[in-house]
């Protein structure tokens, strides 16, 4: 934990900075050029998303300034707009200031000019206008908020060269199994990461830390010849503050930067930024500008899985007892305060192998539709008429009606089905579909009138899935070399009439051992697979063959059949993945935990993830593909193919931290500007006072300065929490 900062204010020997100065330049690299009496009525420092502001006051007309020997006409300042500006408090000369902290200073850009006229002077014969120029700043953050992210730079492996191309790319990505695909480079240069080349298994994953090193150090603002303006760096000092843990999934398209770091950076996260000035440089001609993270929490949390957020490194105690220039409110709200955190990601599957013999499969369609399939054109009175050619090809056409489609085509879960499976065959022990999670032999019913096949499963081709963990042990994400990262379609497995070898019934027509049926040797039907949106069934289409190739059990054929089919689709093993009621969650503190202390009513707060956190399960038993010699591959124990849990309750556990507590705020007002030098924006204020002080835990976003009319005693102000984000505002 870090040590406490003791900040005192005494009742005497009150120190005075020089007045201010406003400094402008139109390139950040050029030369800073003060504008003497153009003064500050107020300046104002953020934390993000809040944008910092200064007001300027320009008097024009006719007059005699200070240090003026004789009246002229002062004409409006212009020919400044979007210029950088600088607004500088000299400290210099105080005892006991450091080096270091000698300047407060704030950086912006002219962005705004209102003029504002007081009346009418008469200079000789010509009527001159009186007015008050007020100049509107903005801090430097809105730059970000003003530069969408159009580009990306990666690098070259081997060389390590670095490209620029005219596209964003998502940082890390979800792939067709649902898992997140890292795109990094494997090392990075002075300044930061960059996307990589490479393919294959060595893809390095971003974590938000590496993001907002890379955007500050490539993505800035540019100004003339696309030379950066400023010149951006992550600070180093505060870089260990971001998580190098996690590995969010963030698509920049159509974004700013500043958007982007909203979202890799927000309070939920206990996290805040702003870009601040390194002015460490004693002459302040180019400095850099820092992307400066801050951590909102007062101690230092490490979540069950181990990942660790930091705390505020500067911690404060203001002692003021006995000062009586010093005012502070405090403002409590519980507005905010949530007693569970539940950060949500998709929605969990289950991956099940269904049959006829099992009892978990049905015919899909009437049995009326199926008596009027196999009757084909035969109750039409001109059927005797017609020659055996004909007959055939008008049972085709009726048997190819959208009413007859689903017969011998579409098979369904039966409605009494009870989720539970059995080995495929008829036999082995009953299997829960949907456990308890985690794990647990309790069955949990998931609604049956909206139980849904996935058109996929969350598996990948070339993976040996019977070799893989278990319901107590969590999954390491699973890796194979880049190629198409389809997730697979739902397995259907047929049972070879003649050799009882099994076959993937898309691939019968490769040649199932099956002796072919006419004089021009055609290779035997396969099926292609379809599950329909938002339907507990598959359809399986025959190809080359009729549909009843697949039903020799159930189709009774007509004499004129050519036909009857030898396949039996209540032989076929059917592995699929279903939907399942729950998510994959993450929860802070656990249910039980949440349900015992609640005041009033218990107040939950959801956060959407997105589909890229998975829970998926694999049931013990499903059969999953084929050996050589046409037997079954079966899972050998119910696994977790996928389980993001542990991430999900890591981001819960640190929003927690924000919003389990009520927001206690604080307004403070002096006019002791040096306060500003020693208790800065991001710290993180402990109390106030010593003899009785009063606690508040919250860090400091907004720093204000009042200048009246530009040149009268600064009055300086702070708020904590957030405050000044609130619409119910409040001062000291």
């Amino acid at each position: 934990m870090a040590a406490n900062t003791f900040l005192a204010l005494v009742a005497a020997g009150q120190k005075t900075a020089r007045p201010h100065a406003v400094y402008v330049r139109e390139h950040w690299f050029g030369t800073w050029t003060n504008v003497p009496w153009l003064f500050a009525d107020s300046v104002t420092w953020s934390l993000a998303p809040a944008i910092g502001t200064a007001q300027l006051a320009w008097r024009a007309g006719r007059g005699m300034r200070q240090g003026e020997l004789k009246p002229g006409v002062v004409a409006r300042l212009t020919g400044i707009d979007r210029w950088f500006v600088k607004i500088e408090w000299d400290f210099s000369d105080l005892g006991g200031v450091t080096p270091a902290t000698q300047y407060l200073r704030w950086y912006g850009t002219l962005e705004a000019s209102i003029d504002e006229t007081v009346g009418l002077l008469i200079d000789g014969k010509t009527v001159v206008p009186k007015s008050k120029q007020k100049l509107t700043c903005y801090g430097l953050e809105q730059l970000w908020y003003r530069t969408p992210l159009r580009k990306s730079v990666w690098s070259e492996t081997i060389s390590g060269a670095e490209h620029t191309i005219d596209r964003v790319i998502p940082f890390n990505r979800v792939n067709g199994a649902g898992e997140v695909e890292g795109n990094r480079s494997a090392t990075r240069d002075w300044k930061s990461y960059c996307f990589t080349d490479k393919i294959g298994i060595a893809d390095e994953l971003w974590s938000t830390r590496n993001i907002a090193e890379y955007l500050a150090a490539h993505m800035g603002p540019k100004g003339f010849m696309d030379v950066p303006q400023p010149l951006f760096r992550i600070d180093v000092t505060a870089r260990d503050l971001l998580p190098d843990w996690d590995k969010p999934v963030i698509d920049p398209e159509g974004k700013t930067l500043g958007q982007v770091l909203e979202e890799i950076l927000p309070r939920g996260r206990m996290l805040a930024w702003r870009l601040a000035v390194d002015d460490s440089d004693p002459d302040d001609t180019a400095p850099t500008v820092k992307l400066t993270p801050y951590s909102l929490l007062g101690a230092a949390v490490t979540t069950p899985a181990g990942q660790h957020l930091f705390e505020n490194p500067r911690r404060v105690a203001l002692l003021t007892d006995g000062v009586p220039d010093f005012h502070h409110a405090a403002k409590e709200s519980s507005s905010q305060r949530f007693d569970q955190l539940i950060v949500r990601g998709a929605r969990a599957t289950s991956t099940c192998t269904l049959s006829k013999a099992d009892l978990t499969l049905e015919a899909g369609w009437p049995s009326a539709l199926e008596t009027e399939y196999e009757a084909g054109f035969s109750g039409d009175g001109t059927y005797a008429g017609l020659g055996t050619h004909d007959r055939q090809h008008r049972n085709l056409e009726v048997r190819h009606r959208d009413k007859l489609w689903p017969v011998f085509r579409r098979f369904a879960i039966p409605a009494a089905w009870k989720q539970k499976v059995k080995n495929g065959l008829g036999g082995g022990s009953e299997e829960l579909v949907f456990p308890t999670i985690p794990g647990g032999d309790k069955p949990y019913p998931v609604c049956p009138r909206d139980l849904r096949m996935l058109p996929t499963v969350p598996m990948k081709e070339g993976f040996e899935y019977e070799a893989i963990g278990s319901v107590t042990l969590r999954i390491a994400p699973i890796r194979i070399s880049d190629g198409p990262h389809e997730r697979l379609a739902p397995m259907v497995f047929f049972k070879s009439p003649v050799t009882e070898r099994y076959f993937h019934v898309e691939r019968i027509g490769d040649g199932a051992g099956l002796e072919t049926t006419d004089a021009a040797g055609e290779l035997q039907f396969s099926c292609r697979i379809e599950v329909p949106a938002s339907d507990r069934a598959i359809l399986l289409h025959c190809h080359g063959r009729p549909q009843h190739a697949i039903a020799a059990a159930d189709f009774d054929p007509l004499d004129e059949d050519p036909y009857a089919g030898v396949w039996d689709w209540q032989d076929a093993i059917i592995t699929v993945a279903l939907t399942d009621d729950r998510y994959c969650e993450g929860k802070w503190p656990s249910d039980a935990l949440a349900k015992a202390d609640v005041v009033g009513c218990r107040r939950e707060l959801l956060l959407e993830a997105g589909e890229k956190y998975r829970l998926d399960y694999l049931v013990n038993n499903t059969v999953i593909g084929i050996d050589d010699a046409g037997d079954l591959i079966r899972a050998s124990e119910a696994s977790w193919i996928h389980d993001e849990r542990e991430t999900l309750a890591a981001r819960a556990r640190q929003a927690y931290e924000y919003y389990q507590q009520s927001r206690r705020a604080a307004a403070i007002t002096t006019p002791r500007l040096e306060l500003a030098l020693d208790l800065r924006l991001g710290d993180y204020l402990e109390s106030i006072g010593e003899a009785d002080p009063q606690t508040y835990g919250s860090v400091v976003s907004e720093i204000t300065v009042t200048i009246p009319d530009g040149d009268g005693a600064p009055s300086l102000s702070y708020t904590t929490a957030f405050a000044e984000l609130d619409p119910q505002t409040f001062t000291a």
